[in-house]
């Protein structure tokens, strides 16, 4: 074989990896504009690529703003998430707490930011029809960074599940987080467990870490989760021995899921 067939074969090699690294990418994120603009809480914004990420099996792609904050999107180019991280950004007609003068108490302020928080939820929820899913659970004090979070979060058969949208609100009312990655996640879902059967499950798994100490432990919640297309109920648990106070984490896998999506079937996991 000739050198110049050789050399010929060699690029036709390279282009086909390089054609099928893009491919991939392509498939993987989509198409990444370099810049675009959005309407953010009814106000333009104008946003420049910087970055994508993985995130527990979620795809996301990262925008800034000229102030610095980020802008998260799904593949499909929805908004899933917003970080105050420049030093803020003004949205007229969100920012700013209206509260009574006469009663200048955090558990007011914190009433007025809460009415706040649920037109931003309303606002930035990707599929209105979903809003009645999700209820409202509001943190009771500020963090020391002097914010107050506000969680819309879907529940099923009476467990909390991880599709959450969370907003954080400063005192001054100004808006330095909005999260909802995992929206829909769990839409079609129907989980049959037994709440007697989880809290045996941590019972054992408690008894079984901490054998012969004395312990009380208490749990804190219970939570849906998915992951790698595998569902089960995250159990956080508050535990105190003799020696030390801990938290624990264990992971209840259920048994009997039923789940549809976009299919006119049933699927069972076991």
């Amino acid at each position: 074989m000739g050198r110049k067939k050789k050399n010929i074969i060699i690029i036709i090699c390279v282009l086909s990896i390089v054609i099928v690294y893009f491919l991939i990418n392509f498939l993987i994120w989509g198409i990444v504009a370099p810049k675009k603009k959005i309407y953010f809480l009814n106000n333009e914004v104008s946003l420049k690529y910087e970055r994508k990420k993985r995130n527990n099996g979620i795809i996301s792609v990262v925008y800034k703003d000229s102030a610095g904050n980020d802008y998260i999107f799904d593949r499909n180019g929805k908004l899933t998430g917003y970080y105050d991280v420049g030093g803020g950004a003004d949205f007229p007609g969100y920012d700013a707490a209206e509260i009574n003068p006469s009663d200048d108490s955090d558990e007011a302020l914190i009433y007025s930011l809460g009415q706040k928080a649920k037109t931003v939820f309303e606002e930035l929820i990707i599929d209105k029809s979903r809003i009645s899913q999700y209820e409202l659970i509001t943190s009771e004090t500020f963090t020391s960074y002097g914010v107050c979070q506000f969680s819309f979060v879907k529940s099923i058969n009476g467990f909390n599940t991880n599709d959450t949208l969370s907003i954080a609100i400063d005192r001054d009312g100004k808006i330095k987080s909005y999260t909802g990655s995992r929206q829909g996640i769990f839409d079609n879902l129907t989980v049959n467990a037994d709440r007697s059967d989880i809290e045996k499950f941590i019972d054992e798994k408690v008894n079984s870490r901490y054998k012969n100490q004395t312990v009380k432990y208490n749990v804190n919640s219970m939570t849906i989760d998915k992951k790698k297309n595998k569902f089960y109920i995250r159990c956080f648990v508050g535990v105190e021995t003799e020696e030390y106070i801990t938290g624990d984490e264990y992971e209840y896998r259920l048994k009997s899921v039923s789940y549809t999506h976009l299919r006119a079937h049933e699927t069972t996991l076991h």
